[in-house]
């Protein structure tokens, strides 16, 4: 699977070709893949369910999305607020498997995360090496936009993991051409053991499913909106899934 995050970077290699975080070597370049994937579509569950399973961070995250989001909507702000709470935790919650029975399972990820990627920051600057690469950025989305600006993983992460909340501020702060002279990493990864086992298992339940040919292998919403502006906050529903078309004979090009 292709996500955006790769496209993008992709289209930015070819751009700035000097300014590389590709690999050249190929099994090298498939585990800063593999990582990059984890982190955009693994480490996001454990995120989004810190983010609304703690009251006051999600009471704090629905009031700045009530506010960004629907600020010129014609609605009292507390009534804007329950609603974006209501649907936040309706779809990253409850649709996204997170229930009283895995929550605590997929709170414990990010703990996990912490301490595979501590000792690796503790010694180097970048996830492989002296120069950020695919799997910096993979990695990097939901531990800043979640895990780094939410209160309370935030705390977790300060107390637990200060080389990687620095690795996060580096990252943040990095121009690529001041490294160029730095060397690309030519060894196995340290981190590659971040990759756990429940990632993994997820990913081949995917594929056994997409080979007999399930129409659906993880949840996928669309919005409907009905009635005037004014009622569309309250009339806001979630659509059934997309279904997905049914699968080539074969692995598309990559």
């Amino acid at each position: 699977m292709v996500d955006r995050t790769t496209l993008i970077i992709e289209y930015l290699e070819k751009l700035y070709a000097h300014n590389t975080v590709t690999l050249t070597d190929p099994f090298m370049q498939f585990m800063a893949q593999l990582l990059e994937d984890f982190g955009d579509e693994w480490v996001k569950r454990s995120s989004v369910c810190h983010r609304w399973s703690h009251l006051n961070d999600a009471r704090l995250v629905s009031a700045q999305l009530a506010d960004s989001v629907l600020g010129d909507l014609a609605v009292p702000n507390p009534l804007k607020r329950w609603a974006i709470l209501r649907r936040q935790r309706n779809l990253f919650l409850k649709r996204a498997g997170c229930t009283s029975r895995t929550v605590q399972r997929l709170l414990s990820h990010y703990i996990q995360l912490l301490d595979a990627l501590e000792p690796v920051l503790a010694s180097q600057s970048f996830v492989f090496g002296q120069r950020p690469t695919l799997a910096d950025y993979g990695l990097f989305g939901p531990m800043f936009r979640h895990f780094f600006s939410d209160p309370t993983p935030a705390r977790i992460l300060k107390n637990r993991a200060p080389a990687v909340q620095e690795w996060i501020a580096r990252l943040w702060n990095c121009r690529l051409d001041e490294l160029n002279d730095k060397p690309m990493p030519v060894t196995m990864p340290a981190a590659s053991s971040v990759c756990g086992n429940a990632s993994m298992r997820f990913h081949q339940n995917v594929e056994v499913r997409w080979r007999n040919g399930c129409p659906r292998y993880f949840p996928c919403c669309s919005i409907r909106f009905r009635g005037s502006l004014r009622r569309r906050l309250l009339n806001c529903r979630w659509g059934r899934p997309t279904p997905f078309p049914s699968p080539p004979s074969k692995y598309p090009p990559i």
